[in-house]
């Protein structure tokens, strides 16, 4: 817990020279980590009409049907695969199964005291913080298994996936026999994988290259992220949070240095700026 300044900046200090974490912000520290995919379902109340699975099944295939959608991704050349219409749904605000994280700290910082509370309207102990939660990234855990994710929702598993882009072979007969149902995934950004195929991986999502972006998906209908990996017991991927009192979001702003626009880049302004630019350096 950071009260002072001096606390936050012995464990800023401590987690920036990190490499190995990945970092959510959260503007309450009482809030728990849904996918919005979980919250949908359940505060419309969906799961008295269609079950979880098929929800998240549902959105895709729409998604997927969309005339003006399919005739974008054809400009581009590629097959897309389902990471590429979740993305493009996570960015615009639709349910699906993924949290995102950040390989940024500073980057979660900001997304912590982005939409923050003022404190005093928060009688409550708890209400005076805000959160960032952070999970080390090991590299001899097998958890970011894309086929995983194929199998459980029934989904046709694209061709484009290439064999070398997972990190341990995978026995047909045991995907086949849904053997993958508890597994979480992390879902890396290409741009940090060395190993990956990343000709295999397109994110329909700008945004995913400023922030440093990556997701965690993980299918259980109602319990938080934090609850599923203690519940499921995942004894090699640790889980972390440090709550950070409200009144020193200035100083995290500041330490920080970040404006909406570096996290929010537009890409109309990068193009007028390109040609701003420009001009200046005719002079």
């Amino acid at each position: 817990m950071c009260d002072k300044k001096s606390d936050f900046d012995t464990w800023y200090d401590e987690m920036k020279n990190k490499s190995n974490f990945v970092f959510r912000g959260m503007y309450e520290a009482k809030f728990r980590l849904y996918t919005t995919g979980q919250r949908k379902w359940l505060e419309d109340n969906l799961q008295r009409k269609i079950k979880y699975r098929n929800f998240i099944f549902g959105i895709l295939e729409e998604t997927k049907k969309n005339p003006f959608m399919r005739k974008y991704i054809s400009t581009f050349g590629i097959a897309a695969n389902d990471l590429f219409y979740m993305s493009y749904l996570q960015h615009y605000g639709a349910p699906t199964p993924l949290l995102d994280f950040s390989y940024s700290l500073d980057t979660s910082l900001f997304f912590a005291i982005e939409k923050l509370r003022k404190p005093f309207l928060c009688p409550k102990s708890i209400n005076k913080y805000f959160s960032v939660y952070y999970v080390e990234l090991n590299d001899s855990i097998n958890f970011f298994n894309h086929l995983e994710f194929f199998t459980e929702f029934g989904v046709e598993i694209p061709q484009q996936l290439s064999t070398n882009f997972f990190t341990r072979t995978i026995d047909p007969q045991k995907i086949h026999n849904n053997i993958f149902d508890n597994d979480a995934l992390f879902i890396p950004n290409p741009l940090k994988k060395s190993n990956l195929v990343t000709t295999d991986i397109y994110w329909a999502n700008f945004n995913m290259a400023a922030q440093d972006g990556c997701f965690f998906l993980y299918q259980d209908e109602a319990m938080p992220f934090e609850e599923y990996l203690m519940t499921k017991n995942y004894p090699a991927i640790k889980i972390h949070c440090v709550d950070i009192r409200k009144s020193l979001a200035g100083y995290v702003r500041r330490k920080i240095g970040l404006s909406r626009k570096d996290v929010y880049p537009e890409l109309k302004d990068l193009a007028l700026e390109s040609y701003e630019t420009f001009k200046k350096e005719l002079k």
